[in-house]
């Protein structure tokens, strides 16, 4: 904390020292611009202190931006999603497949233009899965059961 408070005094008296000899020449004699440089430099080192604390109180706190939906551009969801509630996955946080569709590839049907849920440890939904327990395969249409289970 030491070092910091002696860096800012030497910045701060760097700072007024360049800022006096760029206003320098402007009428003065040489002998007032070298005395007026170490008066300033010595008030700046006094009142160095002082700025560094009103500094550390006054400073705003960082303010994060907020990310929009990676897909429309509008707010997303709180929490650690990328999408607004538009664009997410009912289930998990990422994006609806393409379409009028409210899940992700991975918890919509599998099966085309079906825009139900998928059943747990299947692709396909209630209607398009074997009603065999354990089975993951696609039933065939109008039974209730694949292929190996028929």
């Amino acid at each position: 904390m030491k070092t910091k408070k002696k860096i800012y005094r030497i910045l701060a008296a760097l700072t007024a020292a360049t800022l006096l000899f760029t206003f320098a020449g402007c009428g003065e004699n040489e002998k007032s611009e070298t005395q007026q440089v170490s008066s300033s430099v010595q008030e700046t080192e006094l009142q160095g202190e002082d700025t560094q604390e009103t500094q550390e109180i006054t400073a705003e706190p960082e303010v994060p931006e907020i990310e929009m939906c990676w897909n429309c551009k509008e707010a997303p969801v709180v929490g650690t999603s990328n999408y607004c509630a538009n664009c997410k996955c009912m289930i998990c946080y990422r994006k609806r497949k393409l379409g009028n569709y409210m899940y992700c590839s991975q918890h919509n049907c599998q099966v085309y233009n079906c825009a139900a849920m998928a059943v747990d440890n299947s692709p396909f939904c209630v209607s398009h899965k074997c009603a065999m327990p354990n089975c993951r395969n696609q039933a065939f249409p109008n039974s209730q059961y694949c292929a190996i289970h028929k």
